[in-house]
């Protein structure tokens, strides 16, 4: 889901269905964030669990010069270390 806040309201622009066996949760992510990026959005950040964390959705965030924020999992790693041990907090940039 797409959801647009200024901090008081929320309104939902955007939603994907996900169906098993048809797209991970992961493309329907991405495609979404296409679909906001051509539509001319500038978020100033993009808000996401750990779940959608991804390698592939990160870069693709940072391809749109976009922030983001988000829960990373313990066992992720950044420069070849994992971030418990690197960075406490585990969010992102």
């Amino acid at each position: 889901m797409v959801l647009w806040t200024n901090g008081v309201v929320r309104v939902a622009l955007g939603i994907k269905v996900w169906v098993k066996g048809k797209n991970t949760k992961i493309i329907l992510a991405m495609k979404l964030l296409r679909w906001a990026k051509k539509l001319g959005f500038k978020p100033t950040y993009v808000l996401f669990d750990s779940w959608y964390a991804s390698k592939k959705n990160l870069k693709q965030i940072e391809r749109y010069n976009w922030r983001f924020v988000a829960r990373l999992k313990s066992n992720r790693k950044s420069a070849g270390k994992q971030l418990r041990k690197q960075w406490p907090y585990r969010f992102g940039h």
